[in-house]
């Protein structure tokens, strides 16, 4: 499959593949919670709730009762979770801006560009792979810092 035609057009076919894939793992993680680290919290009563780490075929659940001494931890988890769930969207978006870009890169290298037009692209790559890479980061960081979390609740 070719992704650019030989008039420098990006082929309709990858470009509705990359949104096709982008829109099925924000599906997946809105609608059943299937993302990284996915954490459901739920509060069956004010001095128990429950932790559900969901993943992509297999399910924990924790019943935490909710005491004095670990009250803010348990606010803490559930507060990340929702928290966790918002930076997976900004990964898969920020991801999918960077395969636009390196489409878009593949697209520029044609001979009728200027030379002002390929460094814009190739500026405009380069920070969206560092966005991805920072973004990256920061979300496995915070899935160890809820798991050593869940596990002292726990």
């Amino acid at each position: 499959m070719e992704l650019i035609r030989e008039t420098g057009k990006p082929n309709k076919l990858a470009l509705t593949a990359v949104l096709t894939l982008m829109l099925l793992v924000i599906g997946l993680a809105y609608f059943f919670d299937i993302y990284p680290g996915g954490i459901v919290v739920s509060e069956d009563t004010p001095n128990q709730m429950t932790i559900t780490k969901q993943q992509l075929f297999k399910k924990e659940s924790l019943i935490i009762e909710v005491g004095h001494a670990n009250q803010l931890k348990a606010s803490l988890v559930k507060i990340l979770g929702g928290n966790l769930e918002h930076k997976w969207y900004v990964i898969v978006l920020t991801f999918t801006t960077l395969l636009f870009s390196i489409l878009n890169l593949v697209q520029i290298n044609h001979p009728s560009q200027s030379d002002e037009t390929i460094v814009v692209f190739y500026l405009w790559a380069g920070i969206n792979l560092l966005a991805c890479i920072i973004l990256i980061y920061q979300y496995i960081n915070e899935v160890v810092w809820m798991n050593d979390l869940l596990q002292q609740i726990s």
